[in-house]
């Protein structure tokens, strides 16, 4: 087992980040495990799960694409913050003056009876 870990660690020295898919593919083109579903699942995946917890590898090293984050709007001050929710509430505020702006168009177009103005 030893060797195997070794094995990754350089595989992953060399190039990083990679999937787990791509070590195991490195790992069986070398000749160091046989491409079966229980290398694959019963070795390179426990070994890369027990690496990264020990901090033999480090998480940055594997790269896994399919986990979906949900993260909260963040900012790096109160100023930074404040100014989103300015520049939010701008947005916000031009929007219904230009729907105002537009539906006094129309009723004025409609009383001059011209339809000049509506959309």
């Amino acid at each position: 087992m030893q060797t195997i870990r070794e094995a990754i660690v350089a595989v992953l020295a060399q190039d990083h980040p990679m999937t787990v898919r791509q070590v195991f593919y490195q790992l069986t083109a070398g000749g160091v495990i046989a491409k079966t579903e229980a290398e694959y699942n019963g070795t390179v995946c426990r070994l890369l799960g027990e690496m990264r917890r020990s901090g033999e590898i480090p998480y940055e090293w594997l790269a896994d694409a399919t986990r979906w984050m949900r993260k909260p709007t963040t900012y790096s001050s109160i100023e930074s913050a404040l100014h989103h929710v300015d520049q939010h509430q701008l947005g916000i505020l031009k929007k219904a003056e230009l729907e105002e702006r537009r539906g006094l168009e129309r009723i004025a177009a409609t009383l001059n009876g011209s339809g000049e103005g509506t959309s």
